[in-house]
């Protein structure tokens, strides 16, 4: 597990509304929350894992890829531009992908993360081909 210790939102049994009232509960106190929902000009977003970090908070989409994809860009974005436009301060948007050259025991197939700053994601040109990152 990437972030051990961390709270899930659950889907199951709360609203929509419940579910974003219970994420802004656990801004309160917690520093890693799954599945943390947010709403901003009627989007509403689920965020894989949201985490505490220096001056703020991270947001990490993590996908079954080994790639990164332009639409995973676009699911980051905007993520982001939820998050912000709900007054929360959000530092660092990383793309989490499969490392398929892991190895942990014997075992294959990893979790890596390809990352980079909130501003350079949104603000950077992007071919789609992955190697702009």
């Amino acid at each position: 597990q990437l972030f051990p210790g961390g709270v899930e939102v659950p889907y199951e049994g709360l609203t929509i509304a419940e579910q974003i009232a219970r994420t802004q509960e656990l801004l309160q106190g917690k520093k890693v929350i799954y599945e943390a929902c947010f709403d901003h000009d009627g989007v509403f977003v689920k965020v894989d894992i949201l985490s505490k970090g220096r001056g703020g908070w991270e947001i990490r989409e993590v996908k079954a890829s080994t790639k990164v994809k332009e639409v995973h860009l676009d699911d980051v974005a905007l993520q982001f531009h939820v998050l912000t436009g709900a007054g929360l301060v959000v530092t660092k948007v990383f793309v989490v992908l499969v490392d398929n050259s892991y190895a942990r025991g014997g075992e294959s197939g990893g979790v890596g993360e390809d990352q980079k700053g909130v501003a350079g994601v949104l603000r950077d040109g992007y071919t789609g081909d992955g190697e702009d990152l």
